[in-house]
């Protein structure tokens, strides 16, 4: 198993030396460093053409930190991508620490390390100040919080180690942001999104200089590019993007319309929905006494109506399914990750119903996910509940299988 390590540079030769040599030092798992370098005017352009174990691509202007990422992940092929600031040192096993964590659960879709100088959760105290004094620090600190990690909402871009097909699934960083600012938070909110979590590691500690490119801006730029990004997200998003960052998940209220040919494996499943259901009521349409003593066991309520689905449903979303629907594991990660991100002007969602008909597979889209305070109404002959409006609307990509 390969990392690429990807590093944008624009000028400063010195920084970008002292980190690919911190590198090729202190990283022993199997690795290549693939540099796109950002027009720079100085010596860096000769100085990257002379090493052999270093993958290079040249752009003739500085074409910003996302586009310059994206062109090392095109060209790269390891199973794992890690986007690296020049302006940092890296330090004993900082790279097996991240690994050892972004491997521990499927669930976890990118990490990223403690540092000395960050904006957010992965600051920390150090008390080297030179740094030959570094490596001791780090090797300490890495023994005291040896296989310690915990989730974070938000990852710096200073250091970011995500799994491949995560970041192919989210089709890599969104160049509208320009020479930068924001295209990491809007990474993280798309990844925790697709439902996957980020991961800060304890145990991997890595040196940063800080904004050593941005400080070719003058202040008045940076602060300009900085509030230009900002809107630029919040246009994206609909909504600050940090107020999705860090919002609450959703809670959601599961209605469970209680078929009478459902099935002991259908009615199993409304209790393993309860991972991503905050509340459970189940609409019951079924005769079968056995049905109902179970439907009383699995759920909140059980109602004989969808007007007291709406009187006792009490989240902030209502999410409605058939016991003969189901949704798989991809489904439900994406389910999970939309209650983690979901934008308060958003109303309805939309999912995809696919079922076989004569034979033939059918797909369909609609609404199954309404905010609760927002619903109009439901639609019997098409399954779907209606929001007020279907304009404040989001296509999931979740998938509700018919069976």
């Amino acid at each position: 198993m390969k990392t690429s390590i990807v590093i944008l540079t624009h000028n400063q030769l010195a920084i970008t030396q002292l980190c690919i040599e911190s590198i090729r030092k202190y990283t022993s798992l199997p690795y290549e460093i693939i540099v796109t370098d950002n027009g720079s005017t100085d010596e860096t352009v000769g100085w990257l053409q002379e090493q052999d174990d270093i993958r290079t691509l040249f752009n003739q202007e500085n074409l910003g930190f996302a586009k310059g990422c994206n062109q090392g992940l095109k060209i790269a092929d390891g199973d794992y991508i890690l986007f690296l600031n020049n302006d940092t040192i890296v330090t004993t096993g900082w790279l097996e620490a991240m690994l050892r964590t972004l491997e521990s659960d499927p669930k976890i879709g990118m990490v990223g390390p403690v540092t000395n100088y960050v904006s957010g959760r992965q600051l920390i105290q150090v008390n080297y100040t030179e740094i030959d004094q570094l490596e001791q620090f780090a090797a300490q600190h890495a023994a005291a919080y040896r296989g310690m990690s915990y989730e974070s909402e938000r990852l710096v871009g200073f250091c970011l180690c995500v799994k491949r097909s995560v970041i192919e699934e989210v089709n890599g960083f969104d160049e509208r942001f320009g020479l930068g600012n924001y295209e990491d938070d809007d990474l993280c909110l798309r990844i925790r999104r697709r439902g996957y979590t980020l991961h800060i590691v304890q145990d991997s500690f890595i040196h940063h200089f800080g904004h050593m490119t941005m400080k070719i801006l003058q202040d008045s730029n940076l602060t300009e590019l900085l509030a230009v990004n900002r809107v630029k997200a919040a246009e994206k998003w609909g909504d600050d993007i940090f107020n999705l960052i860090y919002r609450q998940p959703a809670p959601v209220t599961l209605i469970m319309i209680l078929e009478h040919n459902s099935t002991p494996e259908d009615l199993a499943a409304i209790e393993g929905l309860r991972a991503v259901a905050d509340e459970i009521i189940i609409w019951n349409k079924s005769t079968n006494v056995e049905h109902l003593v179970e439907a009383k066991r699995i759920a909140d309520r059980v109602v004989q109506s969808f007007e007291e689905t709406r009187i006792y449903s009490s989240k902030e979303f209502l999410l409605l399914l058939s016991s003969s629907e189901h949704i798989n594991d991809d489904g439900l990660r994406l389910l999970d990750g939309l209650k983690r991100t979901i934008g308060n002007h958003i109303e309805g969602v939309r999912m995809t119903i696919v079922s076989n008909e004569a034979g033939a597979e059918a797909a369909t889209d609609r609404f199954r996910m309404v905010r609760r305070e927002r619903l109009l109404g439901w639609d019997p002959a098409s399954k779907q509940l209606i929001p007020f409006n279907a304009g404040a609307a989001l296509h999931s990509g979740i998938v509700v299988h018919v069976n």
